[in-house]
């Protein structure tokens, strides 16, 4: 079997590394595959190609301009069109919708199978975010490519369980070709580690009684904007301000230091930084909770932060808005953290359990071992085995 996998990312973005990769290696391992087409969206120049075996990485440079993604779509289906020509692909696997969009017209004309996979409704959460307008090309386009998605995939994989439940039981669409995929992680790279939270914690000159909050994201958008400060500010307040101290790990520097200083936060008691992938877990394990902050809207219930499986699978807890997707709910049933009812009236209060929810082992306590039992990538590969196997 001859596989295409085509995620709209950079080869070297987070989310590319983070959920892409180890995608590759699990397909790659199956006796059934026997080579795969990886094609990545360049946002710069084409670079660094993957070197994996039985992998064969493709990269197309972006347009420049939001308003010539037609073209994007249109070199899409070129490189599938030859790679199917010369390697007869028996199946596309499109990551995210925006994968999916640009695939779809290739495989609407070549009739291979299809599947798409962190399904979900994408669109809507950008109008409803103030990032698209519904009047706007950018939503309707992708509205009507979601909906083909729909319909024309072998196998959808959604990353919620509250949205494929919506899928089946509100839009009508059948449930075999339903099976949900969470955002898995690398669990023993963000695994909780003693060596690790001392060597931080050093680096950045905090004390033993110092209480560390932590968030790996950005400001604005489908994130919280002046909402994320007074949470991090009503937490602080809770935990004392003498005692308290943020990490961000953001690549949004500046919009993170202005809306610091805007808030009154002391410049000595946060450090903002960016840093690859392999290094976040170290950081994790210097911390005692963690921040989630995605802008809670109807559409939430669709998304699975992947920050919110790193966080777990290193035993913290966590810090998150009501419905998100199914991570606030299983947070508050099983006491994993803080759930923020209302970010409009947000007290000190709310997070009074954090200091009991910070004694819980980090190690093996009831919140890494949930992380393992589910969030790793063994869900991934059953998902895998399952869809080759129909296809095949």
């Amino acid at each position: 079997m001859n596989l295409c996998f085509f995620t709209y990312w950079g080869l070297n973005e987070g989310l590319t590394q983070a959920t892409v990769v180890p995608h590759l290696k699990i397909l790659a391992e199956f006796s059934e595959v026997d080579q795969i087409q990886f094609v990545s969206m360049e946002r710069d120049n084409i670079g660094p190609k993957l070197k994996l075996k039985n992998v064969v990485h493709h990269q197309i440079v972006t347009s420049k301009s939001g308003k010539d993604k037609l073209t994007d779509r249109s070199k899409a289906t070129k490189l599938l069109t030859r790679l199917h020509n010369e390697k007869n692909i028996d199946l596309v696997i499109a990551r995210g919708v925006m994968a999916g969009w640009l695939s779809l017209k290739f495989v609407k004309e070549s009739g291979c199978a299809y599947s798409v996979e962190s399904f979900e409704p994408h669109a809507d959460y950008m109008h409803e975010d103030g990032v698209w307008k519904k009047i706007g090309l950018r939503y309707q386009v992708l509205k009507k490519a979601e909906n083909s998605e729909k319909k024309q995939a072998n196998f959808l994989f959604p990353v919620t369980d509250a949205y494929a439940q919506h899928l089946i039981e509100k839009e009508g669409v059948n449930s075999a070709k339903i099976r949900t995929m969470p955002c898995c992680v690398d669990l023993d790279r963000f695994a909780f580690r003693k060596t690790d939270r001392s060597a931080i914690r050093t680096k950045l000159g905090l004390k033993d009684s110092d209480i560390v909050g932590i968030y790996t994201g950005k400001l604005g958008g489908i994130y919280l904007d002046i909402e994320a400060i007074q949470i991090i500010r009503a937490a602080k307040e809770q935990l004392g301000s003498e005692r308290f101290f943020l990490i961000i790990l953001s690549p949004d520097h500046d919009a993170w230091r202005k809306s610091l200083v805007e808030a009154n936060i002391d410049s000595n008691r946060y450090h903002i930084g960016f840093v690859d992938q392999s290094e976040v877990g170290a950081y994790l394990s210097a911390s005692d909770f963690a921040f989630s902050l995605h802008r809670p809207t109807p559409s939430k219930m669709g998304i699975s932060p992947i920050k919110n499986g790193e966080y777990m699978a290193n035993g913290l807890p966590v810090v998150i808005p009501h419905g998100i997707g199914d991570d606030s709910a299983l947070i508050r049933q099983n006491e994993f953290g803080v759930v923020v009812d209302d970010i409009d009236s947000i007290e000190k209060t709310d997070f009074s359990s954090l200091t009991s929810l910070m004694m819980i082992d980090r190690e093996n306590g009831r919140i890494a071992k949930w992380a393992r039992a589910h969030r790793s990538f063994d869900i991934v590969r059953s998902c895998y085995q399952e869809m080759v196997a129909k296809i095949k």
